[in-house]
């Protein structure tokens, strides 16, 4: 599945971790037009099912983000989520002062950061998942 507007990659393997709960790494980058963002959180949100909490992570300055659950784990259980994202959060740049004031924050399209409108399910599993 190819995203238009950001891609994500995520490449999970497989990985054991505690006694009751296994989950798998899950990495991935976000680009906008081919070019890697930075400071975009990336969130997981477990549907048909998936019991999950606290998934998330940050892209690095070349895209790159690595999932972590909830009380320190790497990676994510098994299942189907939804992938949201974050925009960074910043001072606005007033060295782009246009009529009305300096550039507004760039919006990303809903169905990037609305559970409601995300219509994208991804599974994460034996890996390498590539989406």
């Amino acid at each position: 599945m190819k995203l238009h507007y950001l891609s994500l990659l995520l490449l999970p393997a497989f990985l054991g971790c505690g006694d009751s709960i296994s989950t798998v790494p899950v990495s991935g980058k976000v680009t906008k037009g081919g070019v890697p963002v930075s400071g975009v959180g990336v969130t997981l949100v477990g549907v048909e099912g998936t019991e999950a909490m606290g998934l998330r992570g940050s892209t690095n300055a070349e895209g790159v983000f690595t999932i972590s659950a909830a009380g320190g784990m790497d990676g994510a259980p098994k299942g189907k989520y939804k992938v949201l994202l974050i925009p960074p959060v910043g001072q606005p740049d007033y060295s782009k002062m246009g009529p009305g004031g300096p550039k507004p924050a760039e919006k990303y399209p809903e169905k990037y950061t609305s559970l409601e409108k995300a219509t994208d399910i991804f599974e994460v599993g034996d890996g390498p998942n590539v989406i």
